[in-house]
């Protein structure tokens, strides 16, 4: 089961306070905000943090994420992780289709990676999350470009 960070739950926590702040006291629903993540974006973060051992520079060790988001929704780019990362190397493709709901962000790709299995939070140009598996901590801060 992933866990969240204490800082990626705090972000969440925020937003819904904010959501639901701006609906009480009324017979008006409650309204998502719209954020707009349209574009393409590259990883400015990737760490990778295995239990009780140093973080990794995913970067730094010549990984990399990128992902286009079009207008239909639809996905493409690459991640690519180096084999001394987590055992074994990862070149997948990102081609899939985004869904969102305010903040919200989720990823469904024919790759059976971490980017399809979490939480994302979009917002300021950004798409990042911030998970603990149980075996490792992942943050990515995706930038668009």
């Amino acid at each position: 089961m992933l866990r969240t960070s204490t800082r990626f739950r705090r972000l969440a926590l925020v937003s819904a306070v904010a959501v639901a702040a701006a609906g009480c006291g009324g017979s008006e629903p409650i309204v998502q905000p719209k954020v707009d993540i349209f574009g393409s974006y590259v990883a400015t973060t990737f760490k990778v943090t295995p239990t009780g051992r140093p973080t990794i520079d995913v970067l730094a060790r010549g990984g990399s994420l990128t992902l286009a988001i079009a207008r239909d929704s639809t996905t493409s780019g690459s991640l690519i992780v180096p084999q001394d990362v987590i055992g074994s190397s990862v070149n997948a493709s990102m081609a899939g289709i985004v869904s969102q709901s305010g903040y919200a962000v989720r990823f469904s790709m024919g790759a059976d990676t971490f980017v399809r299995t979490v939480g994302w939070l979009a917002g300021g140009g950004t798409i990042a999350t911030d998970v603990n598996d149980g075996s490792a901590r992942i943050e990515v801060i995706l930038t668009r470009q």
